[in-house]
């Protein structure tokens, strides 16, 4: 069917959406913590197959690392923060590939429509700090600042899809939001964070992200850590209906 949407689990918080023949990356990172380069050309090459359009919701290591990589080799372009933006301009990434975005933008991209929303970061209620001016140089997974944090809601006609990067965001922002499918980052979530899903974001179903063990693993040595287990077990005790859907590491699945 034309218009239905294959989305495909990279890990971490990064996924691969196939729509009306285009792909849109979503934080898209298979270079991971096990790795000693910040980005392993060979891992961008085996694993990630094409991109169009790569949206970042964060600049920290485990969502932009790969991105340059990326669009050297597809020439994709990136929407993303200022920090974004000036990460990627220090890797050597062409302005004709970066396009900045804000809080309250919606971006039109071929005939996906999305929502930019501001968010935060995982166990903070303040903004992290990014980069105003290009850094002088990126080596290091310390070096890459979170910057600026969007959720995002993508629209693939009528169907939609809240993406929270992190287990974190701002309820004056999302709240009525609704969506038939919620990918929710659930990494290390704090006490509340389930009531304040269920009390905010009105979903079809739940997808978790960013709840696999990434530090120290490898994508050939997949494991999952039991942070969805627990958030699953808490928001049934508010939601007894809500559904749930795991991704399956690499594989597609049809929304």
């Amino acid at each position: 069917m034309k218009n239905q949407v294959e989305v495909r689990w990279l890990g971490i918080n990064g996924f691969e959406f196939l729509y009306q023949g285009q792909s849109l990356l979503l934080d898209p990172c298979v270079t991971r913590g096990d790795s000693e380069k910040l980005s392993d050309p060979a891992l961008v090459e085996r694993y990630i197959r094409k991109a169009d359009a790569i949206f970042i919701g964060h600049s920290h290591w485990d969502h932009l690392a790969d991105a340059p990589e990326i669009i050297r080799r597809t020439d994709a372009l990136l929407y993303g923060s200022k920090t974004t933006l000036n990460i990627c301009r220090a890797c050597g990434i062409p302005e004709q590939n970066l396009r900045e975005i804000h809080y309250g933008d919606q971006i039109q991209y071929g005939t996906i429509k999305v929502d930019v929303i501001e968010s935060r970061h995982m166990g903070s209620s303040l903004p992290c700090e990014g980069y105003d001016q290009v850094p002088p140089g990126i080596i290091t997974r310390e070096a890459m600042r979170c910057g600026e944090i969007f959720a995002f809601l993508f629209h693939f006609g009528d169907l939609t899809v809240l993406n929270t990067g992190s287990a974190n965001f701002l309820p004056e922002t999302l709240k009525g939001t609704v969506c038939d499918y919620f990918f929710c980052g659930v990494s290390k979530w704090q006490q509340g964070f389930p009531r304040m899903c269920a009390e905010n974001v009105r979903f079809g179903c739940l997808v978790p992200t960013h709840y696999d063990q990434f530090y120290d693993q490898p994508l050939t040595s997949f494991s999952l850590r039991d942070d969805f287990q627990r958030f699953r077990t808490e928001l049934l005790r508010i939601l007894p209906a809500a559904k749930f859907r795991e991704p399956e590491i690499l594989e597609y699945i049809t929304l």
